[in-house]
């Protein structure tokens, strides 16, 4: 008697937590987009000091650009990963649904993304001189995280055969986060600016909308990325 296909949920964690088992035992790609993000902070960080401007206007620029750009060494190590071990094709011959691999994905990069931030906006206050560590805050980070992994997935899933995909992921990804990033980022500057949630709530239900459209479209065409 064949044993049944496991559910999507059940499929779901398991890739989850295999994503979570190999990154635990390697430690890669956190300390990766740690040091990454944190040396570009610390660039901005001298160059605001020289130039004696007013930084507070610029760290919502400077969190969301290091984040975008972390995101990009995740996603291309983890889709990488798997096509250097065969471990892409082991998992397409199984009766694993696509959807459940672009659902771990994303999930996957979205705790590591919430990890970094975790990291991060403790060490910007210091550097920066200027607290960011606000509850009003948190929203707009995890619809962020989700959009940059929602999106990043799919791209990065279908570029991950080329030999230039370290390159074209930021260049093909960047114009697709566009809403994102500029909502984020004008809502961040609104919370460290301590504005009433009127005036950057709309900015939070775009790019929540923004999530909700791309996740459902890229999780009904993740089949075909994963086939390239």
């Amino acid at each position: 008697m064949s044993k049944s296909i496991p559910r999507i949920d059940q499929q779901v964690f398991r890739l989850f937590y295999r994503e979570l088992l190999i990154e635990f035992r390697a430690k890669e790609q956190l300390t990766t987009m740690v040091i990454f993000a944190l040396t570009t902070i610390i660039i901005f960080q001298f160059s605001f000091e020289m130039r004696a401007g007013n930084i507070k206007v610029l760290i919502p620029g400077v969190l969301w650009i290091s984040v975008f750009f972390a995101s990009m060494l995740s996603l291309n190590r983890s889709f990488s990963r798997d096509q250097e071990e065969n471990t892409s094709r082991g998992i397409a011959s199984t009766p694993i649904d696509p959807l459940s691999i672009y659902i771990s994905k994303v999930l996957t990069n979205t705790i590591f993304l919430c990890a970094l931030e975790v990291i991060l906006l403790p060490i910007i206050t210091v550097l920066l001189n200027s607290s960011i560590l606000y509850i009003n805050l948190i929203p707009v980070l995890l619809v962020g995280n989700i959009g940059v992994s929602a999106t990043g997935a799919i791209v990065a899933a279908t570029l991950a055969n080329t030999k230039s995909r370290e390159t074209l992921l930021p260049v093909i990804l960047l114009p697709l986060l566009l809403p994102v990033l500029l909502g984020c980022i004008t809502a961040t500057g609104a919370i460290i600016d301590e504005q009433p949630i009127t005036k950057y709530g709309h900015w939070v239900q775009i790019v929540a909308i923004y999530d909700i459209i791309f996740t459902l479209a890229s999780g009904l065409m993740f089949h075909f990325a994963i086939e390239n």
